[in-house]
């Protein structure tokens, strides 16, 4: 198990059911969060973070998000978050099988983007990942 460092809620944003498979497994295997909400529609991810800003109610201290999906790619994802102001408190990790290094600087454009992450997501990578988000200092909530 992973912890005291846990986050309370994530999001895993990826078109393929087997990642998202893998992600809600490793995280019952090391328990890196308490809650993982999965969206293979990245406009229901969005939906859900409009929701969550308008509720008040917690938004998600961390997203996996994968680069490349039919409807809406990692870059058109991030531009709408950013324009609501959702990466305050947020860190993106892009989750990708992508080598391409113009997908992985243009990662680094985005300041919500603490990491380029290649697949698949195992207990080594969890572990950079929590370390920079807590590193970064946004492992508190947005409204706390």
């Amino acid at each position: 198990m992973i912890q005291p460092d846990k986050i309370d809620l994530a999001y895993i944003i990826d078109d393929d059911p087997t990642t998202i498979e893998l992600v809600k497994l490793n995280n019952e295997r090391f328990g890196f969060c308490d809650t993982l909400e999965s969206f293979t529609d990245p406009h229901a991810a969005v939906d859900a973070l409009d929701k969550a800003l308008v509720s008040k109610s917690a938004l998600p201290q961390m997203i996996l998000l994968d680069i490349n999906m039919p409807v809406m790619d990692a870059w058109d994802f991030l531009d709408k978050m950013n324009e609501r102001l959702y990466d305050a408190n947020i860190s993106v990790f892009i989750l990708s099988s992508s080598i391409n290094p113009k997908d992985m600087e243009k990662s680094m454009l985005y300041t919500s983007v603490l990491k380029y992450v290649m697949k698949p997501l195992g207990l080594d990578k969890i572990a950079t990942i929590l370390g920079l988000i807590k590193k970064s200092g946004r492992l508190g909530n947005f409204y706390n």
